[in-house]
C-alpha cells in the first residue's frame, strides 16, 4: 500500500511541476564600509540571496525595518547571508549605526499555490493524495490545508505541511464523505478540489441467496429510516436487485433468487 501511495504523490507532483522548473539561485554581495553599504541598492529575484561582508575595522550589524531579518553584531571580516522568499522592496538599516541605510528589491511573481488530488473519485477506505507546488519553487515553506466535508458551510483548517525540494508538498488524506480542500500559502489561496466518496460494495451467498453489502460514512442528519418514513418508500440506489443503505453496513436478498425447499 505504501508503495501505491508513493507512487501517487510521484505521478501527481510530474503533473504539477512544469517543464524545465529547475530553480538556479544566486548570492548578490553587499560591502559593509564605515561610510555605508556597497552597493546601497541591489535588485535580486525570488529565492536569490543577499551576502554582506563587514569590509569595516568596527562591528556593524545588518536589520530590516520590517524586522524580516536581522544580522548578529558582525565583527570585522565576518559575514551574514539572507535568502529572500518573496517578491518586494525590503528596506534595512545597521543597527549599531543607523545611518546607514539600504535597500534591496526582489522581483518575481505575486505568491501562488497550487493543489490538486490523486484521485477525485475514491472508494470508502481509500486515501487519495493531495498535493500541489508553492510559486517560488523553495523547500521549507509552510502550507496550510483546509478541508469542506459536506454539508458543512466552510472550510476548516485540516494541517500544515512543509515543502520539499522544488517548493513541492503533498498529504495523504481519507475523506470518509464528498469533500472538497483548497491550500493557503503567505496571502495566496488555491482553487478547491473535490474528492467524491462511493460506498465500498461486498458481495457473498448462502445457497440460492445472494447478499450485497455497503459501507460508507453515515449521511449527515439523515438515516434510512428517516428517509423511508419520510418518501414512503426506500430510495437508496439498486445494487445487484438490492437497495443498500449508504449510512451503514447492511445486508439483502437479491432479485430473483429463489428459496431452497
Amino acid at each position: 500500500m505504501r508503495k501505491f501511495i508513493m507512487a501517487g504523490v510521484l505521478g501527481l507532483v510530474l503533473t504539477l511541476v512544469p517543464a524545465g522548473a529547475a530553480v538556479s539561485t544566486a548570492t548578490k554581495a553587499v560591502k559593509i564600509t564605515r561610510t555605508g553599504f556597497v552597493p546601497s541598492k541591489a535588485t535580486i529575484k525570488v529565492g536569490d540571496s543577499v551576502k554582506w561582508t563587514n569590509s569595516d575595522t568596527i562591528s556593524h550589524q545588518v536589520v530590516a525595518n520590517n524586522g524580516s531579518f536581522a544580522s548578529p553584531v558582525l565583527g570585522a571580516g565576518k559575514s551574514y547571508t539572507f535568502r529572500f522568499r518573496a517578491s518586494g522592496t525590503y528596506h534595512y538599516h545597521d543597527g549599531l549605526h543607523p545611518s546607514l541605510k539600504g535597500t534591496i528589491v526582489v522581483t518575481g511573481p505575486p505568491p501562488a499555490v497550487s493543489i490538486g488530488a490523486s484521485q477525485p473519485i475514491i472508494v470508502y477506505g481509500q486515501q487519495p493524495v493531495l498535493s500541489g507546488i508553492v510559486s517560488n519553487h523553495l523547500d521549507g515553506e509552510t502550507v496550510t490545508v483546509f478541508q469542506q466535508p459536506y454539508p458543512q458551510a466552510s472550510f476548516s483548517q485540516l494541517t500544515k505541511v512543509i515543502t520539499i525540494t522544488g517548493g513541492v508538498w503533498s498529504l495523504v488524506v481519507k475523506p470518509a464523505i464528498l469533500t472538497s480542500y483548497e491550500a493557503k500559502w503567505k496571502s495566496s489561496t488555491s482553487t478547491s478540489v473535490a474528492v467524491q466518496v462511493r460506498p465500498k460494495m461486498g458481495y457473498t451467498h448462502q445457497g440460492r441467496l445472494f447478499f450485497t453489502r455497503a459501507t460508507a460514512a453515515p449521511e449527515p442528519g439523515r438515516s434510512r429510516l428517516s428517509r423511508r418514513l419520510q418518501s414512503g418508500f426506500d430510495d437508496s440506489p439498486l445494487v445487484g436487485g438490492v437497495r443498500p443503505s449508504l449510512g451503514s453496513t447492511g445486508s439483502g436478498r437479491a432479485a430473483g433468487a429463489s428459496r431452497s425447499r
